[in-house]
């Protein structure tokens, strides 16, 4: 019995150099800090290097020349540029929608967000004759890499738009210019959002012979352990071309 008292004692005297509050206050890491605390064990590979966007264009659009002599729109709330309006020709859709949010794709099959570069004083769409067919729909391929060199996201997308309509016998002109996603891969830890903006509607014919054109630029953020963000962009002609405006090119055209 006396033994069994003094072990009990012992143990008391253990658990008394055991504080209350710590005990109490003693709590199991969240998520969001086990993810980060994972991803600091390693962060080489957590920890985004390489961005690069492969696809087959027409050719490279270069600003080295002055604009299109013809600027016809700028989006909502933005000043022209001196010019506009020689020959009126308008995106009567949207300015701006997100293809890719955390990861998933961004669809809407009821109404997909698209731009257009159709006449001014466009009343009724079937005044639009000569549609080309197929529609064009030109694949890229964004692939990320880690500092180790190992991919860790890749994604799809399609610039698609219907073109060379002419109305009242001249022009070429643009509709349906959508920038959609495809597949999409990602590792644990990284994350990936992309975004369209239309940032204007141009003309690269004549005033009597209008061939109407959209930039586009795409903005891709990605994130690991850094944050990242790059911009790509792209021109879309009536005559049925999509050319690349190269990074730091594009910077007189963007709003």
């Amino acid at each position: 019995m006396r033994t069994f008292l003094l072990g009990v004692r012992a143990c008391a005297a253990i658990l008394s150099f055991v504080p209350f509050s710590t005990a109490l206050n003693a709590q199991p890491l969240g998520p969001e800090e086990t993810d980060n605390a994972l991803m600091a064990e390693n962060p080489d590979y957590y920890t985004i290097g390489e961005i690069e966007v492969v696809g087959e264009t027409d050719g490279v659009f270069s600003l080295d020349a002055p604009l299109p002599p013809i600027v016809t729109q700028r989006p909502p709330g933005t000043s022209q540029i001196p010019g506009a309006g020689l020959a009126d020709i308008r995106n009567y859709f949207d300015w701006a929608w997100r293809i890719i949010d955390s990861n998933r794709a961004v669809l809407n099959v009821e109404r997909p967000p698209f731009a257009s570069a159709l006449p001014g004083d466009l009343s009724d769409f079937t005044e639009m004759e000569s549609w080309a067919f197929p529609p064009k729909a030109v694949p890229f391929s964004l692939v990320i890499k880690n500092l180790v060199g190992v991919k860790v996201m890749e994604a799809e997308y399609f610039v698609q738009f219907t073109y060379g309509a002419s109305h009242n016998g001249r022009g070429e002109y643009l509709n349906n210019v959508m920038v959609v996603p495809g597949n999409i891969m990602a590792q644990w830890g990284f994350k990936v959002d992309v975004g369209v903006q239309i940032a204007n509607v141009l003309n690269f014919g004549t005033k009597e012979d209008p061939v109407g054109g959209v930039q586009i630029v795409l903005h891709i953020d990605s994130k690991g352990l850094n944050s990242q963000h790059i911009a790509r962009s792209y021109v879309v002609r009536g005559d049925g071309r999509l050319e690349e405006v190269r990074p730091g090119q594009y910077r007189a055209m963007a709003w």
